[in-house]
């Protein structure tokens, strides 16, 4: 019996790494440098945030990230997590293939995959978050208290790790236990004051997790500051407005391409909570129901600042995924019902090739860019030498510059390092470094710099040929208007 359920774990493992190849077959073959890659890793990354797990893994274990494999591993990561959760949920059959496949090709992941020092990184820690949910449903019970409480250590430290390397799948383990608590109000052996007993206890579970997270980051990262994630609530926002505007838009499909189909989840839902007024345990069910609705969007509750990048939804996939494969029927209408997802699963697959060849336009185009801006430095001065000369980039290159290449709310789909932060000296370097285009000095001399920067406001911005000037050891590259990025010595 046990070599049965491994060879179908195995199955569902291979099925699911088909899924998400094909899914991401396009981003596999067509490298796409975006937002973030361009910098170097460094001993130090991602532990300013509070992200030892990243660290350990970009910096420690791969000393960076590698095309093709970085997002490949990822993807062996993500189908991974979903034959995990196919055993949380108690799937199997028909039932698992369809849940693999749909997680697998949720457009949102990919929000977080395109980031390539992100692309693996997140799918592990979602690897761990979902394993040590597992952990606590298969022990919880268990006769054996040694067994159990090392298992639910491990499930704490697996949590733990999971926040270490993304803190947004903080939110995993929560919507993980709900879609599983509810699915336990239809075992005929539920019992109301057992399973809120263990309600309590995952919840001691999440505060113990969190524990452990905050005393890994004092000795792991005591150079972490709030800096970050305070960026997020800085802002004056309604929150009420704010927590309307999310929920409509997302609900709707519209607030981030490729969400299109997600209102197919609310009207199952919907579905659920009729079938649930006929039914016993209808309080808990609702009150289910309604978690799994708002739990991806947690940490838009509390942002003030008016962003809420789609990357940090990552517990979208689990809920689109196991609120369609519960509705699957047993008998009657399965095959139709099955076709339905897999017509779903295609929609997704298109939503994410698009997304990607989005990106992968955008960044063919910066290259022809910073070509054409290195072509003309070595035209007009061919005395330049990059290693002794400092080049300077004055702005950014307006918005509308790459509007045909960008979808509607592609959200970092639609970056160019050209642009972001409204122009970054550091990034647009390392971008030119990386593409191998060349090795520029970067403006870190505050004589030189104020030597040159007057010059600036009788320059015409790019691709005037007049937009690049050598002043003294300087080379000025206006882009745009206004002043990006500050320079380290300026701030």
């Amino acid at each position: 019996m046990q070599h049965k359920i491994n060879a179908t774990g195995a199955r569902l493992f291979l099925f699911s790494c088909f899924i998400a190849v094909i899914t991401y077959g396009f981003a596999l073959t067509n490298y796409t440098l975006t937002v973030d890659s361009e910098s170097p890793i460094y001993s130090t990354f991602s532990l300013e945030h509070g992200r030892w797990g990243t660290n350990l893994i970009r910096y420690h274990i791969f000393n960076g990230h590698l095309p093709y494999f970085t997002m490949l591993l990822g993807l062996l990561a993500l189908s991974l997590t979903a034959v995990e959760l196919t055993k949380v949920f108690k799937f199997t059959n028909i039932k698992a293939y369809v849940f693999c496949a749909l997680f697998v090709s949720i457009p949102q992941i990919a929000y977080s995959i395109v980031f390539t020092m992100q692309a693996d990184v997140v799918p592990i820690g979602f690897l761990a978050a979902v394993t040590g949910t597992r952990l606590f449903t298969e022990n919880y019970s268990s006769p054996s208290i040694i067994k159990k409480y090392s298992n639910l250590c491990i499930a704490a430290l697996l949590i733990m790790f999971a926040v270490a390397c993304y803190q947004a799948l903080a939110l995993v383990p929560i919507a993980v236990f709900v879609a599983y608590f509810f699915q336990q109000t239809f075992s005929d052996s539920f019992n109301t004051k057992s399973k809120l007993k263990e309600v309590l206890f995952f919840g001691l579970l999440m505060i113990s997790s969190a524990i452990l997270y905050y005393i890994s980051v004092k000795i792991l990262s005591p150079q972490a500051s709030g800096a970050y994630l305070s960026s997020y609530t800085s802002g004056n926002a309604n929150m009420l407005e704010t927590i309307k505007t999310i929920l409509e838009e997302n609900l709707s499909g519209g607030f981030y391409y490729g969400n299109m189909l997600y209102p197919i989840v609310v009207a199952l839902i919907a579905i659920a909570a009729l079938k649930s007024l006929l039914g016993k345990h209808i309080l808990l069910r609702l009150i289910c129901l309604i978690s799994l609705l708002l739990i991806p969007y947690g940490f838009s509750f509390v942002i003030t600042s008016g962003y809420h990048p789609p990357r940090i939804y990552l517990t979208t996939g689990i809920v689109f995924a196991f609120i369609v494969t519960h509705h699957i029927p047993n008998v009657k209408f399965q095959k139709q019902y099955v076709q339905l997802c897999g017509i779903i699963c295609i929609t997704h697959i298109y939503f994410i090739t698009s997304l990607f060849y989005s990106a992968n336009r955008i960044y063919n185009h910066d290259k022809e860019t910073a070509k054409k801006i290195d072509f003309l430095i070595n035209r007009k001065y061919p005395e330049f030498n990059p290693a002794k000369d400092y080049v300077y980039f004055y702005g950014c290159l307006p918005w509308e510059h790459h509007n045909k290449y960008r979808l509607e709310n592609a959200e970092i789909f639609g970056g160019s390092l050209f642009h972001w932060d409204n122009g970054n000296n550091w990034r647009i370097i390392n971008f030119f470094k990386v593409t191998d285009i060349a090795d520029y000095r970067f403006m870190d001399y505050r004589p030189s710099y104020y030597n040159a920067v007057d010059s600036l406001k009788t320059m015409p911005t790019w691709p005037n040929p007049e937009s690049v000037k050598k002043v003294g050891d300087v080379i000025l590259v206006k882009l745009g208007t206004e002043k990006g990025v500050p320079l380290p010595f300026e701030q």
